[in-house]
């Protein structure tokens, strides 16, 4: 079970324009050690994302949701995910899907995207060397893929057909030993091949500059 401690939002900002994992506002921020007690049982610890530049928000998570984050961004599936938590995969599945929702998130693809963005997965001991050709329309397609668009949206804005965006994704994680597609946003972000602007909802919204 994953338990995401959500929170609060700006005066004058629409809530349902933040996702439930986001904290807004450094007053109502817990510290990033707090220990929560509920019916005396001790309750995981918080992690804390990076701050926003603009109006000082993180998105918290539990111990339980940065792992299968995590697990999920290095290309493991729901089986193999339940394998090594010693749980099910249809249990693995309907926690990412609750995670993607409380992430604001089109799929398990922007979730991983947004997860590093907001600093919630750890980063690469050292940035990693790609030893081989990324082309334009691979990037055009993993950008989208990491923007929450579907295969069809994507081949409208790069003037291809779903099936060719979904046979470029498929050739490019073949040729390269990749799993899965958010394995493959998370190297193009240890590459700096994609945006990696904090994916905190204020810098969405209309006037506001980083």
């Amino acid at each position: 079970m994953i338990t995401v401690y959500g929170a609060a939002v700006r005066a004058g900002v629409q809530a349902p324009a933040f996702p439930s994992m986001f904290l807004a506002g450094a007053p109502q921020r817990p510290p990033r050690a707090t220990l929560r007690i509920r019916s005396g049982r001790p309750m995981p610890l918080l992690i804390a994302g990076a701050h926003c530049p603009i109006c000082d928000g993180q998105f918290m998570a539990t111990p339980a949701a940065v792992e299968l984050l995590c697990l999920t961004a290095h290309g493991f599936s729901a089986h193999a995910i339940g394998r090594r938590l010693n749980t099910g995969a249809a249990a693995v599945a309907d926690d990412l899907q609750a995670l993607t929702v409380q992430l604001a998130a089109a799929n398990a693809v922007q979730a991983v995207d947004i997860a590093v963005r907001a600093g919630l997965l750890p980063g690469p001991a050292r940035r990693p060397v790609i030893r081989y050709w990324i082309t334009g329309r691979q990037l055009a397609v993993f950008q989208g893929m990491a923007d929450g668009l579907t295969d069809s949206q994507i081949g409208r804005a790069i003037g291809r057909t779903a099936r060719a965006v979904a046979a470029c994704a498929q050739h490019f994680l073949q040729r390269h030993q990749l799993k899965t597609r958010p394995q493959a946003v998370r190297l193009f972000h240890a590459a700096r091949l994609l945006d990696d602007t904090h994916p905190c909802p204020c810098l969405s919204e209309p006037g506001t500059t980083s």
